[in-house]
């Protein structure tokens, strides 16, 4: 499996698009279907009444299939809506300036804005400053 074709790569692909399940499928079926370890679905293999909702893989322990209605939104990586809140609070002006809503940071038609640091970036990191010297 290619890392760019690959199951949860397609899939995070979809979810960062917000692509629907469908199209989900539609790309497995694309680049697998032809794949030896591909099984197309049929009502009989398939837990949905219509197969065209899954798509089948050869495991070493046998055919497994897998329903994609729902597949992506199970699949999304996101913070529960407290831990959001709480992180717009943060005294790190970068982590709340991330977490903000209404920051600019996540404004799509806006350009984001660069936030000064204060400090190193990383425990390696260093920050060199010169000053300029009288005389």
């Amino acid at each position: 499996e290619n890392s760019k074709n690959g199951l949860y790569s397609m899939m995070d692909e979809q979810i960062m698009v917000n692509g629907t399940d469908d199209k989900y499928l539609r790309r497995i079926q694309q680049v697998h279907g032809k794949h030896q370890y591909y099984v197309m679905p049929t009502r009989r293999n398939c837990s949905d009444p219509d197969p065209r909702n899954c798509f089948g893989v050869l495991h070493y322990a046998g055919e497994v299939f897998y329903n994609v209605k729902g597949f992506l939104d199970k699949n999304r990586d996101s913070l529960h809506s407290d831990v959001i809140v709480a992180l717009g609070k943060s005294k790190s002006e970068l982590i709340a300036e991330l977490f903000n809503p209404e920051s600019s940071l996540n404004k799509s038609n806006q350009s984001p804005r660069r936030i000064p640091s204060k400090g190193p970036l990383s425990p390696g990191a260093s920050t060199t400053r010169r000053s300029k010297s009288s005389g």
